[in-house]
């Protein structure tokens, strides 16, 4: 119920245009954007309907959020910091994200208000990106300045590495209930998607696409991301091995980035107006891609 709930919220406050019915594009989405924000990104919801983040920016510089469950806007901003992102929440309100700072970027925790520094040890930068309700997080570091990454989870005690084989930088977004972490990896090719459980990787493909990014998972296995083909930029569902095509009508790109506990899509899209958050209430009934899913284990 504290899901519809906010979806309820959000609709009260923030509605946007409800699209038309069109084949693979999302129709009754919610548009959320940060009172007097020129550009909002909506991250992560906690999957109970309490807490929802993101970031938002006045055209200077970017600060992170909260919407709270009592209908309250609280913005984030790291003391001391040039930018302030907000990435990610569980159910307890815990909010991770990265701060930039001294030249650098770094991770960190906000709980009860207190800002703790989280960086991977000998790391140029660290970039906190997930965090699930046990208190696990993930992401990814820079050993150098010089764009090659790799990925871990943290179980509170214990960095576990998260490295795609063959991959020349893994970039690991969220992190699901029973641990397991989707992301992104670069080869010489390009960019892929992957999912990561049990010490298994699995990278996904859409077909035809020239790359794939996955930045969120659901607590039942349902990947969302984003692709690139001739037409542009394209949000995709992929569940039980299926890619479905998802796009908000009128948009330019559509990147989902994280999945409610009821199947509730959320993400960011650009249109004429800028960027804006997007809450889709329900997973939408869409075609799935021409050609086979391609999906491998390593």
């Amino acid at each position: 119920m504290r899901t519809i709930w906010l979806i309820l919220l959000l609709n009260a406050l923030f509605v946007g245009p409800i699209g038309q019915s069109m084949a693979g594009e999302l129709n009754g989405y919610l548009t959320l954007n940060f009172p007097g924000a020129s550009r909002t990104w909506v991250n992560d919801t906690d999957g109970q309907g309490r807490f929802l983040v993101g970031n938002w920016s006045d055209g200077h510089i970017w600060r992170g959020f909260i919407l709270q469950e009592d209908n309250r806007f609280v913005s984030i901003s790291y003391p001391g910091g040039k930018a302030t992102y907000a990435t990610s929440v569980n159910s307890s309100g815990i909010v991770v994200g990265n701060v930039t700072r001294g030249g650098s970027v770094h991770g960190f925790v906000l709980k009860g208000g207190q800002f703790t520094d989280f960086s991977v040890p000998g790391a140029y930068a660290t970039y906190l990106e997930g965090i699930n309700n046990d208190g696990w997080v993930t992401g990814f570091y820079d050993k150098e300045p010089n764009g090659v990454r790799s990925g871990f989870i943290h179980n509170g005690d214990t960095f576990l590495p998260v490295d795609v084989p063959g991959a020349i930088s893994s970039e690991p977004h969220k992190i699901a209930a029973d641990g397991t972490v989707v992301g992104t990896w670069r080869d010489t090719t390009g960019q892929h998607g992957f999912v990561y459980r049990g010490g298994v990787y699995t990278k996904l493909l859409v077909p035809l696409s020239s790359s794939t990014e996955a930045f969120g998972i659901g607590n039942d296995g349902i990947v969302v991301g984003t692709y690139d083909d001739k037409e542009g930029r394209h949000g995709f569902v992929f569940k039980e091995r299926i890619f479905y095509k998802v796009d908000i009508p009128g948009s330019t790109y559509t990147k989902p980035l994280f999945l409610g506990a009821k199947g509730e899509i959320g993400g960011i899209f650009c249109n004429g107006e800028g960027i804006n958050g997007f809450i889709y209430k329900k997973p939408p009934n869409l075609p799935q891609f021409s050609g086979l899913s391609v999906k491998r284990r390593y």
